[in-house]
């Protein structure tokens, strides 16, 4: 089993929603997606997303972005209706919005291994070796390393997933059971105080309403942060918890030039790192900034997984590998 992440996939872009329903039906039927989310404002778009990536991978779960609660036209009574309304209907999808083991089970271990071994065996153009065949002996006998694996059949021998999953993160865990932990959150200007170009341009500003008891953005805020306060409990496994915004602002690059950091004040909380240390996590993926990112910060790695707009070209356009159950 592996555990794929993205973010930010903005299926109103036409390129971006072909990209998602190229995705393979069958490559991924023992893997999990985190689904970090920005799919989208459309209610329609958002269910042929959950339709389709529910077919494609074993499960997925799914937490909100700031571009899905948008409610320019008022269809909800605030936009905390509509955040509510998109986990029953991920739910209603068999997409996952709680906190939750994933384990390999030794079927899906063994037939991840035999795939492995014929897709080695494949690339020296000879018959599949027998199902005894560990892989360490078919990289030996192929004249290959043992760290070999991962490029002998993610980079360019393995049809359609290649496309769309070669991105690996520098680090990935491998272990038997891995707890999966989705966080809701928001910004609280913890990064900074907007200036007032970023308070007239940002769209959330426009396109979300809220409840006549939420006052400020550190009170819509705290509301989501509220929500993961049942799940902030240490567990027995090690631990990837993602949300769709960023837990700190020092995790974003220091070549990010100066007229772009005005939106630093709308990219999340510190209070969302708070979190993640109560709970334990080991490795942290998020969306919202639009920057790739892998790095480490006290204890804890952080991974943005974005997809991006059509437009951001230097945006790797694939899924990025967290994460190996069973190998």
């Amino acid at each position: 089993m592996r555990i794929f992440a993205v973010s930010d996939i903005h299926i109103d872009y036409q390129e971006n929603k072909e990209w998602m329903f190229q995705l393979s039906k069958t490559d991924f039927q023992q893997d999990v997606l985190l689904l970090g989310g920005d799919i989208s404002d459309d209610l329609s778009l958002i269910t042929a997303c959950f339709q389709h990536l529910s077919r494609c991978f074993y499960k997925v779960f799914y937490v909100p972005g700031n571009h899905d609660i948008w409610d320019a036209k008022k269809r909800f009574n605030h936009s905390i209706a509509k955040f509510e309304f998109l986990l029953q209907l991920a739910q209603e999808h068999g997409v996952c919005t709680q906190r939750e083991v994933v384990r390999a089970t030794k079927s899906q271990a063994h037939t991840r291994e035999q795939e492995t071994i014929e897709r080695i065996a494949s690339l020296h153009h000879l018959e599949a070796v027998p199902e005894s065949t560990g892989i360490v002996s078919a990289l030996e006998e192929f004249g290959h390393d043992k760290g070999d694996t991962y490029t002998a059949f993610e980079n360019g021998e393995s049809g359609g997933v290649e496309s769309f999953a070669g991105r690996k993160s520098e680090d990935s865990i491998s272990d038997d059971a891995i707890e999966i932990v989705p966080l809701y959150s928001w910004y609280d200007f913890s990064f900074g105080e907007p200036a007032p170009t970023l308070r007239r341009n940002w769209m959330d500003f426009h396109r979300c309403h809220w409840p006549e008891e939420i006052k400020s953005e550190d009170d819509i805020c705290d509301y989501f942060l509220s929500l993961n306060e049942e799940n902030l409990y240490v567990s027995f496994h090690r631990v990837i918890s993602f949300s769709h915004f960023l837990p700190r602002i020092d995790i974003m690059p220091s070549r990010i030039p100066q007229k772009h950091r005005i939106v630093y004040p709308v990219l999340g909380s510190v209070k969302l790192d708070e979190q993640l240390r109560k709970l334990g996590t080991d490795l942290h993926v998020y969306g919202h900034s639009h920057v790739q990112v892998d790095t480490s910060r006290d204890g804890i790695r952080y991974l943005n997984a974005a997809l991006g707009y059509p437009s951001e070209y230097w945006l790797d356009k694939r899924m990025t590998l967290v994460a190996e159950l069973g190998t």
